[in-house]
């Protein structure tokens, strides 16, 4: 019940798309997840079952949309990372994206990760880092819901 007033209060504060002043930013949320296909999903991951369901759905269209955007400009590499107090020990540069999932039961570890990131998208149940050298940081609280 704790997660769900969280959720609550996170709602309260995040954006929309419409709230995001970023053409990248707002690009990825657009093409991603106000679309016709990601608004289907009308149920919310409160338990294990549906979370790991909506979590594979969150990364396929990640994927799909950077698979995609590879044609137009660069390849991002995507890194999918479950357990947040693990620190990844991949290499970090502006191609590379960080997809945490899970992030709404770990939330004080994912306020305190510092890295030297450009753009941090948070939609309470995932966090994403973007390393982009041409990007100003940023701090994106979105509801895609």
């Amino acid at each position: 019940m704790i997660s769900f007033f969280k959720y609550l209060f996170f709602c309260r504060q995040a954006k929309t798309q419409h709230g995001v002043h970023s053409p990248f930013v707002f690009a990825l949320v657009c093409s991603c997840f106000f679309c016709a296909e990601w608004k289907k999903q009308r149920f919310f991951p409160w338990n294990k079952e549906r979370f790991k369901t909506l979590d594979l759905l969150f990364k396929k269209r990640l994927q799909n949309y950077f698979a995609a955007a590879a044609f137009e400009e660069v390849a991002f590499e995507l890194h999918f990372i479950e357990d947040l107090s693990k620190t990844p020990k991949q290499t970090i540069n502006s191609k590379s994206v960080w997809v945490f999932s899970g992030i709404n039961t770990t939330r004080e570890q994912w306020q305190k990760i510092n890295f030297e990131e450009s753009v941090r998208l948070d939609f309470f149940f995932w966090g994403v880092l973007f390393f982009k050298a041409d990007q100003a940081k940023e701090t994106f609280l979105l509801r895609i819901f």
